[in-house]
């Protein structure tokens, strides 16, 4: 039903004795996030920064949600890796009492076998039956101990479109970006046009000045 996997990278010192907030992004590509995607599956995320600097982080535990925008409260959608800090993480799980609708808390396994490693990862989730134009968001609760954090993507928009990528992360289709180009070079074309009718006009008068 999910696969997981993950990486490592190593970790500087931090003051704070707690666990850190990290990053979590819609996609397969770590630190870049997605804004839509032409298949109706698999649902994709990453995250990175989540960590304890104090403990050995071996002993974080990690579970992940998936929920539709029907779940939406004002926590999730304020959320997100562009967020600040304070909106970004929080200690609870923002959905107001609800039971995810997509994909139910799931627990991440991993080893890590030191902790001087900063852990990150991801998780995909295949054979989803998912809507066109809706937005799907996923979460992420870490916890070690009775230390519990939890964060959420700004969401995936599923779409059926075939006039843009989604793989290139501005979330701009194609046509949209040639209409953009366009505007652009007619925006030149007329200012060029602009210039050149003043300078004939300045001219004219300059020759009525001179007779």
């Amino acid at each position: 039903f999910f696969l997981f996997f993950f990486s490592s990278s190593v970790s500087c010192a931090f003051k704070e004795n707690k666990l850190q907030c990290g990053f979590l992004y819609d996609g397969a590509t770590p630190g870049r996030d997605l804004g839509r995607q032409k298949a109706i599956y698999p649902i994709t995320a990453t995250w990175t920064g989540f960590f304890h600097n104090t403990t050995k982080n071996k002993s974080l535990k990690y579970q992940f949600a998936v929920i539709s925008q029907d779940l939406l409260t004002k926590s999730v959608l304020f959320s997100g890796p562009q967020a600040p800090i304070d909106k970004r993480c929080r200690r609870n799980d923002g959905l107001d009492g609800q039971t995810p609708d997509v994909v139910d808390w799931t627990t991440l396994k991993f080893d890590m076998k030191t902790s001087t490693k900063k852990p990150t990862g991801a998780f995909r989730v295949d054979d989803l039956e998912l809507k066109y134009n809706y937005r799907y968001y996923s979460l992420l609760r870490v916890q070690l101990g009775k230390d519990v954090i939890y964060t959420n993507t700004d969401g995936v928009f599923i779409t059926n479109r075939t006039d843009f990528d989604d793989d290139d992360g501005d979330d701009i289709p194609r046509y949209v970006a040639g209409l953009i180009a366009m505007g652009a070079a007619i925006g030149c074309i007329l200012v060029v046009c602009t210039i050149l009718i003043l300078l004939a006009i300045y001219e004219k008068i300059r020759e009525k000045h001179k007779d």
